[in-house]
């Protein structure tokens, strides 16, 4: 079953204060710790501690994890990205999760269903300029923006779908090149993607929905087909 939970920044903090959880700090594994000590900037910081908590309220309301029993890990011990993992009681906790921030609003999506991956990102078209995106686009992507209607809404969508796209699909914690992923539609107007070539339409579902004045993009990967 998949869980997925979109909060503002403040909503977020509201429900960590209500709960009366300590400061996240005091909670984060080593692990954790040493992710946390790369980010320098404070936005940076603020933004991966407010996904890390959205995540930790989601698990105790689902599975009464406590904030401190787990350790959610995205980076090795040589501090290369990797699939997210999460560890409970030092075991791999089943499922799939993925995390995503806009200016405003925080998002967390998990699922336990065995073969089954998961990504998501938010993104603000306002904030979006209107060529910022264009080194990334493909030409047929580029087609499909010529061919809608508000191009910035598209290019958002497209962009968002891309990074979701990569966070379902790879692997091997290969960086993500949004130039490897190519998005499409179909004749129903339905997306769907190529990853580094492969045709990943048979295996997943791609869906762009509104969340007030952000875009969600959520791509599901069933890895087993």
């Amino acid at each position: 079953m998949p869980y997925l939970r979109i909060m503002t920044f403040a909503e977020v903090e509201s429900e960590w204060d209500r709960l009366e959880l300590p400061p996240l700090e005091e909670l984060l594994s080593p692990p954790e710790q040493a992710e946390l000590s790369i980010l320098k900037a404070e936005t940076r910081r603020s933004t991966w501690l407010a996904g890390r908590k959205l995540l930790r309220l989601m698990l105790l309301e689902e599975r009464k994890i406590a904030p401190g029993e787990l350790t959610i890990q995205t980076r090795n011990d040589q501090r290369q990205g990797i699939r997210p993992l999460i560890h409970y009681q030092n075991q791999l906790l089943p499922g799939c999760f993925s995390l995503t921030h806009s200016d405003s609003r925080v998002a967390v999506d998990w699922s336990e269903e065995p073969g089954i991956s998961i990504g998501i990102d938010l993104i603000t078209p306002a904030s979006i300029s209107p060529t910022q995106f264009d080194w990334a686009l493909t030409d047929s992507e580029k087609t499909i923006i010529q061919g809608g209607g508000d191009s910035t809404q598209l290019t958002s969508a497209i962009w968002a779908l891309k990074e979701a796209t990569y966070k379902a699909a790879n692997q091997q914690g290969e960086g993500f090149n949004p130039q490897q992923v190519t998005l499409n539609q179909n004749a129903a107007g339905e997306w769907y993607a190529h990853y580094r070539g492969e045709d990943l339409s048979r295996c997943g579902q791609w869906s762009v929905q509104s969340i007030q004045d952000d875009l969600l993009a959520r791509v599901v990967l069933k890895l087993d087909s």
